[in-house]
């Protein structure tokens, strides 16, 4: 019998900025947080101070060992390469990019980029924005499963991509060999298979 306590976390307030993009973010945010606080609650030898008068404004109260003015920023600077990571191209537009690869994942990740077309939209003046998709998966991944996830999301503002792309990895670590599943798995479902080779995208240096 494992006499552990359980907790449920919900996602960071909206009062709290966090450096990452997407909703599903601010519920890993706090999960991190409780098992941060869990942690130091465990080997802590001193008692927990009073917590701040200011803990419950700022969304986070019941965590007495975190200075909020420390974790603000903390939460502020958090960064994740390749996850709902935007990159500026050479010619104009963005590169939305996520390393997402189940099926709930993907979901999240069609949500935050329905919102990055949006918010684009908003900036052109309710103009059409066009997009695109790169793909790829490791073996024993259905991509269209998983690309359904996002299709789905894109259809319901109206913002299917004009072009996919099958990006297959060079070489897959797990099974040693080169990497390229996409094709195959696209003409067991019966979809059109995508250019070969994909184009080279430039991005704009810092």
């Amino acid at each position: 019998v494992l006499h552990s306590k359980l907790d449920v976390q919900k996602p960071l307030g909206e009062v709290m900025k966090l450096g990452l993009e997407g909703d599903h973010q601010r519920e890993n945010a706090a999960v991190a947080m409780a098992l941060a606080h869990s942690f130091l609650e465990r080997t802590a030898c001193n008692p927990p101070p009073t917590p701040p008068p200011d803990q419950k404004s700022q969304g986070i109260q019941g965590f007495p060992r975190f200075s909020p003015e420390k974790l603000r920023e903390s939460l502020k600077a958090t960064t994740w390469p390749g996850r709902c990571q935007t990159l500026p191209l050479r010619r104009g537009g963005k590169l939305c990019i996520d390393g997402a690869h189940t099926s709930d994942s993907c979901a999240r990740v069609g949500e935050w980029f329905s919102k990055q077309v949006i918010k684009e939209r908003e900036k052109r003046g309710n103009k059409s924005v066009e997009t695109r998709l790169i793909f790829t998966c490791s073996l024993g991944r259905d991509p269209v499963v998983l690309m359904k996830e996002i299709f789905t999301r894109l259809a319901a503002i109206n913002a299917l991509p004009t072009l996919v792309l099958s990006c297959p990895f060079d070489w897959d670590k797990f099974t040693l060999k080169a990497c390229n599943p996409l094709p195959n798995l696209l003409k067991t479902h019966n979809l059109p298979r995508p250019p070969n080779p994909p184009p080279t995208l430039r991005l704009r240096e810092e």
